[in-house]
């Protein structure tokens, strides 16, 4: 047996440590119970910067309407020749001047995007900016009154956003609306086909091409739910309006353009955050 002084040291000292730390001198490094294992704290916060990428479908609404003629001094009077956009007098046509020439583009685009959130309590603020390309285009031959044929074509090309985002957050889940800026490559042609010699032809006259980046406002919502502490899924509606331009031809016509781009797509985020600190 054990002098009683000694047993009563003994007794002192295991009272006095932690219990993981005597489980561990007793048993080794997987000793104790699952009670004494360090606990995580799951992240539930959105803040932080992110990156990631997106695709989708979209489809547009662009108008190609009549703006008069400045041949004769800029008056824009559409009652004498060449008349306005597609030579729409009522002489030749039926005067259709005030019926603008619809497309409606549409395809499939893709891009990256960036971005970092901001969260107080269930509010999470955040700005995003999106790079990508759409692939959105459509060409179509217009039969007017008395037929008559006009010609238009629109295309898509290089676009960006640049928008902040207010969301609020349900568990894993993060509804959020979106607005700003929006730049988008766009190319348009239009013309007047006239029949020449048996057969319709473009009348260069008339025509009107461009190639320019237009700029424009966005406007959107969207949900965001976390996969894991990092990645996260997103679904999202964006509508970009790119206003309006004039455009001239060589023999005077003015043609209005309007552009306007519905977007819905899918994207994953990759959150650049620090991993979860252990309580113990």
């Amino acid at each position: 047996m054990l002098p009683r002084s000694l047993a009563t040291t003994l007794l002192l000292l295991a009272t006095a440590l932690p219990a993981p730390l005597l489980a561990a001198d007793l048993g080794g490094p997987h000793s104790g119970s699952l009670k004494d294992a360090p606990f995580y704290v799951s992240q539930k916060s959105w803040s932080g910067a992110y990156f990631g990428l997106h695709g989708g479908y979209a489809s547009g609404d662009s108008s190609f309407r009549d703006g008069g003629t400045d041949l004769f001094g800029g008056t824009g009077d559409i009652s004498v020749p060449p008349f306005g956009a597609f030579a729409c007098g009522p002489a030749l046509t039926g005067n259709y001047c005030g019926t603008p020439f619809e497309l409606d583009p549409e395809g499939g685009f893709g891009g990256l995007q960036l971005g970092s959130n901001w969260q107080n309590g269930r509010i999470v603020f955040g700005i995003e900016g999106d790079l990508g390309y759409l692939g959105v285009s459509e060409d179509h031959v217009l039969i007017r009154p008395f037929d008559d044929r006009d010609f238009a074509s629109v295309e898509y090309g290089l676009y960006g956003t640049v928008t902040a985002r207010i969301g609020y957050t349900f568990d894993r889940a993060l509804l959020y609306l979106k607005g700003g800026f929006a730049v988008a490559h766009i190319e348009t042609e239009a013309a007047d086909i006239d029949l020449q010699d048996g057969s319709f032809e473009i009348f260069e006259g008339s025509r009107i091409r461009s190639s320019e980046t237009q700029t424009g406002w966005a406007l959107g919502a969207g949900v965001e739910y976390a996969l894991s502490g990092r990645l996260s899924l997103k679904g999202e509606y964006l509508y970009m309006d790119f206003g309006s331009e004039t455009s001239r031809s060589p023999q005077g016509d003015i043609y209005k353009q309007e552009h306007e781009l519905h977007t819905a797509k899918l994207g994953l985020n990759y959150r650049l955050m620090p991993e979860p600190e252990p309580l113990r």
